[in-house]
């Protein structure tokens, strides 16, 4: 042993005699001797530790196909339901085209002169088809000319009294339609700056108004496409779909859905007065 090498502590003498590993051993270094084994172990009989991937049997194959047959089955199914059904729904709407175009065309050449239809103010629309509910045209028609008259604005009708509003109403009866038009006509100007409302959902929240009356209004005064219903709507839906009249609430609902199908959105108003 040299003088340099007797110099240097026996622990530090075997420490410099240790090889360093190459970078392929340094996870040696972080493992115990028996862990190092049975990595070694491992990685010498990878085929022994790959997870089993359970192979398909035969009946589970006839299975799976079976399932995908069904689906084609069903899809295929499905695709014709819906042809038929586009097929239907276009020939549904060419005749509510046809009908609408028939309906409109009869009104043009047989619509009355009426003086409501002569302007396109929504209060003096309003006003006629409140005075119009459950009361022949004949009968409204001078009434209206002088309510009018008397309530040109729907500002001299908010200011005016009650009393006065039913001594121009008197004969056309149903009084309850005068003050609840009255009522209604406060509310506006209170409520909506005097600004009557333009849709058949708004014009319904008001005092009095019914669905048929706000539909009518707003299809007529705002252009709105929406399906005014009555009586005497329902009787010519009836007739047209080939439906038994059977009252009830059922069957207005189904034909007030039938309607907005067939309402022109483009002649809302004049639709509304033709049917």
């Amino acid at each position: 042993m040299s003088q340099s090498e007797s110099t240097v502590p026996s622990h530090f003498r075997e420490k410099a005699q240790f090889e360093t590993p190459p970078a392929s051993r340094f996870p040696q270094l972080f493992f115990s001797p028996a862990s190092r084994a049975r990595t070694k172990k491992v990685l010498q009989a990878p085929e022994r530790n790959k997870i089993p991937v359970p192979q398909p049997q035969p009946h589970h194959q006839r299975a799976v196909i079976d399932q995908i047959l069904r689906l084609l089955w069903d899809c295929r199914i499905l695709q014709k339901w819906l042809e038929s059904n586009l097929q239907s729904s276009q020939g549904l709407r060419q005749e509510n085209v046809d009908f609408r175009q028939n309906l409109l065309q009869w009104f043009d050449q047989n619509a009355r002169e009426l003086p409501w239809r002569l302007t396109r103010d929504p209060y003096a629309i309003w006003v006629s088809e409140t005075m119009l509910q459950q009361t022949r045209v004949s009968v409204v028609i001078d009434y209206y000319t002088r309510f009018m008259a008397r309530f040109p604005t729907l500002q001299t009708l908010a200011n005016a009294e009650e009393s006065e509003v039913l001594a121009l109403w008197s004969g056309l009866g149903y009084y309850r339609r005068a003050r609840a038009l009255h009522e209604s006509a406060r509310a506006v100007i209170t409520e909506h700056q005097g600004q009557i409302p333009t849709t058949a959902a708004a014009l319904s929240r008001l005092p009095g108004v019914g669905v048929y009356t706000a539909a009518a209004v707003a299809s007529i005064a705002f252009g709105e496409p929406v399906a005014a219903v009555d009586g005497n709507v329902e009787r010519v839906l009836t007739r047209y779909f080939g439906h038994e009249p059977v009252p009830g609430v059922a069957r207005s609902g189904e034909l007030r859905r039938a309607a907005e199908h067939l309402v022109d959105p483009e002649r809302p108003g004049d639709f509304n007065q033709a049917m």
